[in-house]
């Protein structure tokens, strides 16, 4: 997780020192890294947006997460994936 309140965290203020960067970061910003996506909440109280990888280099971008989105993934590339409809 890398966070900016009104300073970057401890985290994304020593990396972009030793990256030589040297910039204001937007406020109340967070960024979460995982294995399979990258979501981001921009302003005080903002909701997420969860960017999810696709096999072209290309990204989902949605609102939408949990256990199921590997399916909205899967659809979204083409596939048939299988939904619980009662």
């Amino acid at each position: 997780m890398l966070s900016v309140d009104y300073h970057p965290d401890k985290t994304l203020s020593t990396a972009a020192k030793a990256a030589g960067l040297q910039m204001e970061f937007p406020w109340k910003t967070t960024m979460w890294l995982s294995a399979g996506s990258l979501s981001l909440s921009a302003g005080y109280g903002a909701g997420s947006v969860y960017h999810y990888p696709l096999n072209d280099g290309r990204w989902l971008v949605t609102r939408l997460y949990g256990e199921d989105i590997g399916k909205v993934v899967d659809y979204v590339q083409g596939g048939k994936p299988e939904f619980t409809i009662e």
